[in-house]
């Protein structure tokens, strides 16, 4: 399961690379923006609980629990981080990316990923993820 699952990230990544060089003129400032970069959050967490809803929701089949985990360990660090010019902002908003990396990891991810998964707690964790998200996009005035 764990290989399959890491196959479909290897898969997403790629197809994403791809899309991006086909793009014309892709606009990567913008698109690592951190206001941005939480919206692309709560579009695909969206979409993970669309996913998880379903009675048949396989973890393993799904690239976007992959997309969720790449933008909250990756992108959100590396934006909030390192592209967040406001000092004032960056206080705010760092200690509840903490947090949503936290309960991401131990509230969604462990429980989706263990076998058999613990579909109700990872629910759960993905409605708490997507509040922290929500409250990080106020704290940037999204």
């Amino acid at each position: 399961m764990v290989r399959r699952l890491l196959h479909v990230m290897c898969v997403v990544g790629v197809g994403s690379a791809v899309l991006a060089g086909c793009g014309k003129g892709v606009d990567m400032a913008k698109y690592s923006a951190p206001l941005e970069v939480v919206k692309r959050a709560e579009l695909w967490m969206g979409r993970l609980q669309e996913g998880m809803a379903s009675s048949d929701y396989s973890p393993a089949m799904d690239a976007t629990l992959g997309m969720v985990k790449s933008i909250v360990q990756q992108d959100m660090p590396f934006s909030l981080g390192d592209k967040l010019k406001d000092e004032a902002a960056k206080q705010r908003v760092m200690p509840m990316l903490e947090k949503l990396q936290t309960t991401f990891e131990q509230s969604l991810y462990e429980p989706v990923t263990q076998t058999p998964p613990d579909l109700p707690t990872a629910r759960a964790g993905l409605e708490e993820c997507r509040g922290i998200v929500a409250q990080i996009k106020e704290a940037l005035g999204g």
